[in-house]
């Protein structure tokens, strides 16, 4: 597993460039529906009322809370379902994050990344957000692939530690010349 404090700076790192490139399609948005007063139609939480710009949850709760009758129709039929799935992981991750209470699993961290990932593609974020949290997905990916390789490893290390005893007193025995009956007796009734 990776470094618990390496995985959640990860997830907040790719929040910070989710909030970079998703932060212009918002605000387009909700600018095209609502006019110049959109800000206070947007989703905020309590402490960022007076701010001039939404955070990521401010930004991902907007979406979400006018799905239905605006950002659901900004997409294709094929894509509108898995980027409200994309946008409410994104929220879930801001979520887990900000409220950290549990060690993120290698498993989680790359579902979250992988989501923020897809949704700033899907809202057609500049190229440089996208890639860094590509490069930080990657990161995760290979950090737990060599995690779990390791891992393996370790577990065979284990496996082969417990063994050899095993073997070499069976190896004892049989140079003793003494009657070995180690060797798997037949069932009886067979």
């Amino acid at each position: 597993m990776s470094n618990e404090r390496d995985t959640l700076q990860r997830v907040q790192a790719a929040l910070f460039h989710l909030r970079q490139g998703l932060a212009p399609f918002v605000e387009t948005q909700m600018f095209d529906k609502h006019g110049p007063t959109w800000l206070s139609q947007a989703s905020r939480a309590a402490s960022n009322m007076n701010a001039e710009r939404l955070d990521e949850y401010g930004l991902l709760k907007t979406m979400l809370d006018n799905w239905r009758d605006h950002f659901g129709t900004c997409f294709s039929d094929g894509d509108r379902h898995k980027m409200r799935a994309f946008a409410s992981l994104a929220l879930e991750a801001r979520n887990v994050t900000s409220h950290a209470t549990t060690p993120l699993t290698d498993a989680e961290t790359l579902r979250y990344l992988d989501c923020i990932h897809e949704l700033l593609k899907g809202v057609n974020a500049p190229a440089n957000e996208i890639s860094e949290v590509r490069a930080l997905y990657d990161l995760q990916r290979n950090l737990d692939a060599a995690a779990r390789s390791e891992s393996e490893n370790l577990g065979q290390s284990r496996e082969n530690v417990e063994l050899q005893p095993l073997t070499s007193r069976l190896r004892i025995r049989a140079s003793n010349g003494t009657r070995t009956r180690l060797r798997a007796r037949p069932a009886e009734g067979v």
